[in-house]
């Protein structure tokens, strides 16, 4: 049993821990040829864009009940019939 848990264990842990792409790994070869500020001011940019799409991710889920919500409002809408077809020309 103790080595179910181990294993148990030891894939949450290692979960996050993905090989580096071919690609990512030639930026990271280029960047240690840069200065230590220019490595700094690179990595700074990187870990703002993470940050950035976790924070889009997050708000995007918590949107989702209102979404959810306005998409049955919508479904309800068009099986009550009062909606109608438009072109674009009727815009």
């Amino acid at each position: 049993m103790g080595t179910l848990c181990f294993g148990y264990y030891e894939s949450l842990f290692f979960a996050k821990a993905r090989p580096m792409t071919t690609l990512l790994e030639r930026a990271i070869d280029q960047l240690r040829k840069c200065s230590p500020a220019e490595q700094d001011t690179i990595a700074a940019l990187i870990l703002e864009e993470i940050a950035d799409d976790t924070r889009w991710e997050e708000a995007f889920a918590a949107s989702l009940p209102q979404i959810e919500k306005l998409a049955e409002e919508v479904r309800a809408k068009i099986r009550s019939g009062q909606t109608r077809d438009m072109r674009i020309e009727d815009l």
